[in-house]
């Protein structure tokens, strides 16, 4: 675990929770994307539930949404999982959870979506927040907010 752990946090400055973080992410995420290909969103969002207990409330995040997304970004490219916005979004919900932050994880769509050159009409985009947050996506209309409680 400690040459994974210096591969995941080469580079960077972490604190204690951070570190705990960007752990917890790299071990999610290969069996969040397999999850998610294998039963869908709804029944691996239960799962996750289920592994990731809710964690003892306090005032502050443990880790700003914001890093916490750099974090599991970073994670995902050190495994082999699927790195788009649904799998990072669930496995970053998960781990805010297990430590009794106030987030949700919010799926959005838009209109005129883009893959590379290909005019695919809409996109979805999905992203964690804190709950008592301004949205930080302007761009995308809610269809979903899932909290962490």
């Amino acid at each position: 675990m400690t040459m994974a752990m210096s591969l995941l946090t080469s580079g960077l400055r972490l604190t204690q929770p951070e570190r705990r973080f960007v752990a917890g992410a790299w071990l999610l995420a290969p069996a969040v994307t397999l999850s998610l290909r294998v039963v869908g969103f709804r029944k691996t969002v239960e799962i996750v539930r289920g592994w990731v207990t809710l964690g003892r409330p306090h005032a502050g995040l443990t880790v700003s949404v914001e890093r916490a997304e750099q974090l599991v970004a970073r994670a995902f490219q050190l495994t082999l999982a699927h790195d788009s916005c649904l799998p990072k979004s669930i496995v970053q919900l998960a781990l805010h959870r297990k430590h009794g932050d106030r987030v949700k994880l919010v799926i959005g769509v838009r209109r005129d979506g883009h893959h590379g050159d290909i005019d695919i009409g809409f996109e979805g985009h999905a992203w964690v927040e804190a709950v008592d947050s301004p949205s930080r996506d302007g761009k995308h209309a809610v269809i979903l907010e899932l909290a962490s409680e």
